[in-house]
């Protein structure tokens, strides 16, 4: 069930990092630069200014926090 509380404009969300670096994930065999919302909810491979980066990972728009699994992907909310 989908709580009012978790839709992106009612949350202020945490980002445990500088959103105005360089953000990118790896997919498909490269790094793409993303968004500072796609990358506090992406479960794999993540670098800012091209140093690895280990923080904490996030369903796409809430601060509810993401078990990770080993496959790469942006979790949402179920």
């Amino acid at each position: 069930m989908v709580r009012r509380e978790d839709f992106i404009f009612n949350v202020t969300l945490k980002y445990e990092f500088n959103v105005g670096k360089r953000l990118e994930i790896y997919n498909n065999g490269g790094w793409l630069q993303v968004s500072p919302d796609i990358f506090r909810s992406w479960s794999g491979k993540r670098r800012i200014d091209n140093k690895p980066f280990d923080g904490a990972v996030y369903y796409l728009g809430s601060n509810k926090p993401y078990r990770r699994k080993k496959k790469a992907e942006i979790p949402t909310a179920k």
